[in-house]
């Protein structure tokens, strides 16, 4: 619970390997494929941006194996000098996005929060039958 939280190897690895290492236990203990690509330069960012990009890709990752029935989760981060991008993507069920969200549904709301605090843009597209994408676009601030 501790690791899902805050975990440690973000002090000593940063983000792409903490996630590499998360995404692996996703589809060991799944059965699920999880693919992470990582494009353009990695750096350390602050800490409180590493938790937050860590947390977003946790929350959308386990939302597509709660709810989509998906085979394929795609996870991309794409590093540019200005933005961090995440592209999260899964071949799932999908969803009607005009249907009002559930009364219990505290995910979507704390992704949306968590992206505003970082003063990014959030979109989420999902059809049914042809799966979910989250798109997060995050600037970076030095």
């Amino acid at each position: 619970i501790i690791y899902d939280l805050r975990p440690m190897a973000l002090d000593d690895l940063g983000i792409v390997p903490t996630l590499d290492k998360y995404l692996r236990n996703v589809k060991e203990s799944t059965g699920i494929e999880v693919e992470l690509h990582a494009l353009g330069q990695t750096r350390r960012f602050p800490n409180k941006m590493e938790i937050a990009i860590f947390r977003l890709v946790q929350e959308s990752v386990s939302n597509a194996v709660k709810h989509s029935d998906a085979k394929l989760i795609e996870v991309k981060l794409e590093f540019t000098q200005k933005f961090i991008s995440l592209y999260i993507r899964d071949d799932g069920k999908g969803f009607d996005i005009a249907q009002p969200a559930k009364s219990n549904s505290f995910g979507m709301m704390g992704m949306r929060e968590r992206v505003e605090l970082l003063e990014g843009t959030l979109k989420v597209k999902s059809r049914l039958n042809f799966g979910t994408s989250v798109y997060i676009q995050i600037p970076i601030q030095d």
